[in-house]
């Protein structure tokens, strides 16, 4: 059975292979590092109000 990881490379894969081909490396590249940073910043936020460090808001 397929688990999510391995069905994120997968398809992953092909979306990112049909994007460059279609709009070039540069552009392939920047929406694989949004895709990484968004994600982290939500987590940074949202986990740094659970820990205290940011004050929750009003």
């Amino acid at each position: 059975m397929m688990s999510a990881f391995d069905l994120g490379i997968g398809v992953g894969s092909i979306l990112l292979g049909l994007l460059s081909s279609k709009t070039g490396l540069a552009y392939m590249y920047l929406v694989c590092g949004l895709i990484v940073i968004i994600p982290a910043a939500i987590f940074y936020t949202k986990d740094a109000r659970n820990t205290g460090v940011l004050p929750e808001q009003q």
